[in-house]
């Protein structure tokens, strides 16, 4: 595994040390830490982390639910024992990942593997859901454009869809810019057959 560069956000002293030393010793490489979620923002904002650690108790909260919306970096939640009453909060928020103290390598291990691995496998899906959506949107763009050009040139389907692919490549356009400049009065069409 190439090693991960992670943010912790979690208390002073004793505790972040002892978080530290867990994910030191899985390979991850700590870039920043910090114990004020606001500060923490800025850091994560400012070096790209690969995944965040972080104790949302208290005012980490409103960080979890700004990181979850965003979406761009997994992050997973340091939860103790006596506030199992935030999980679903901390789920809903959009951690990838829960790990209660106290923390030791087995139990963080595959929680943080896990996190990240189905965080690409998400992003991944929501890349391709966009580029489907991206491509119906262009489809519906030049079927609209097709039909103008059918209207107004009597041309056929398939003579008024060759019409927009050859203008299209006459031009160096893209066929979703062509559709658009003939939906738009932007480009003169053939003329009525």
């Amino acid at each position: 595994m190439k090693s991960q560069r992670l943010v912790i956000i979690a208390g002073e002293g004793q505790a972040r040390n002892e978080v530290k030393q867990v994910v030191g010793a899985l390979g991850y490489q700590v870039i920043g830490e910090t114990g004020n979620p606001e500060d923490g923002l800025r850091m994560i904002r400012r070096i790209q982390p690969d995944l965040v650690l972080m104790e949302p108790a208290g005012r980490g909260m409103p960080l979890l639910d700004i990181l979850g919306q965003e979406g761009e970096i997994p992050t997973v939640a340091i939860l103790s024992p006596q506030e199992q009453h935030l999980l679903d909060r901390v789920v809903e928020a959009g951690a990838a990942g829960v790990v209660f103290t106290p923390l030791g390598v087995l139990e963080l291990a595959p929680v943080l593997a896990v996190a990240s691995h189905n965080f690409r496998q998400i992003s991944k899906v929501q890349q391709k859901f966009r580029q489907l959506e991206e491509e119906l949107e262009v489809r519906k763009l030049v079927d609209r454009a097709k039909g103008k050009v059918m209207s107004c040139t009597g041309m056929n389907e398939s003579e008024a869809y060759r019409w927009l692919q050859k203008t299209s490549m006459d031009l160096q356009r893209s066929l979703k810019r062509v559709s658009t400049d003939v939906l738009k009065d932007r480009m003169e069409l053939p003329s009525v057959k």
